[in-house]
């Protein structure tokens, strides 16, 4: 495939657990038939270690403000990325796609990489989210990259951590900012006020998660009971209520901060 330096050059990781040679096998060619060529990096299985005893993971703050543990799986799956930010840390990568094992790809993928790789340098990291609700709430084009694409801006936290493009520079800010971590590695990825990153979107998405396959991760993300006890039970509407406030209303203070810097950064 023709591709420009930029696209060339680009590193392709994975993340892949060992035991799941069939998905590695399926995105390997699903990849393939769109002439990307992957590394894989072996991840973490939060369900073989004991996840909740893991520094990464802050145990403590997790339950005072969500009642509930990540999954072991969620933890897993925060390891993994970051042993990916640690590969592009140690190599000094400049940019990297980073993707989990469960991605379908558009013909036309390796074009919009190489428009956003080509477009301004205005970005930190440039998701790819395949959640059309994120665009029926507050959001702004910052850049067309064709007829069909453009880079926006979302004012939302959507999940979402199976395809992102991200710079050397992300990595290391990521890196740090999951040292201790309560929620998981998407939501970390969105949460751009505390990382200072700047993150966009691509609409539509030329990447989307495959929906017939079952999640490495398991059910327990959906659990949404308290199973907290004593004090914390007692004081968890309390802290769950500050919490969701603070992110709500630090949300919409970075959307409209960026308005001018995305004017300026993105004019033509």
């Amino acid at each position: 495939m023709g591709q420009g330096s930029e696209l060339e050059n680009l590193r392709i990781f994975v993340i892949n657990r060992k035991q799941d040679v069939d998905r590695r096998r399926t995105i390997a060619q699903r990849l393939d038939a769109i002439g990307l060529t992957p590394e894989y990096i072996d991840a973490i299985d939060g369900y073989s270690m004991d996840a909740f005893a893991a520094p990464e993971y802050d145990r403590s703050r997790r339950l005072l403000y969500f009642g509930r543990d990540l999954a072991a799986g969620e933890i897993g799956c925060l390891l993994s990325h970051r042993l990916v930010y640690k590969k592009i840390m140690e190599e000094e990568i400049g940019i990297s796609l980073i993707l989990e094992d469960d991605a379908h790809f558009a013909a036309d993928f390796p074009e919009v990489l190489q428009q956003v790789i080509e477009a301004k340098d205005n970005w930190d990291m440039v998701r790819f989210l395949d959640r059309p609700k994120i665009f029926k709430a507050p959001h702004r084009i910052v850049h067309k990259l064709s007829d069909k694409y453009s880079i926006a801006r979302i004012r939302g936290v959507p999940g979402g951590a199976y395809a992102y493009l991200l710079k050397h520079h992300a990595a290391e800010v990521l890196l740090a900012k999951s040292q201790h971590s309560t929620v998981q590695i998407d939501i970390v990825h969105g949460r751009y006020w505390e990382t200072g990153l700047n993150v966009l979107v691509t609409k539509p998405s030329p990447v989307v998660p495959d929906m017939d396959i079952d999640s490495t991760i398991g059910d327990g993300r959906f659990m949404k009971e308290n199973t907290t006890n004593g004090f914390r039970k007692l004081f968890f509407p309390i802290f769950r209520f500050l919490f969701k406030l603070n992110t709500s209303i630090r949300a919409r203070l970075y959307y409209a901060k960026m308005k001018k810097a995305d004017q300026r950064n993105w004019e033509n």
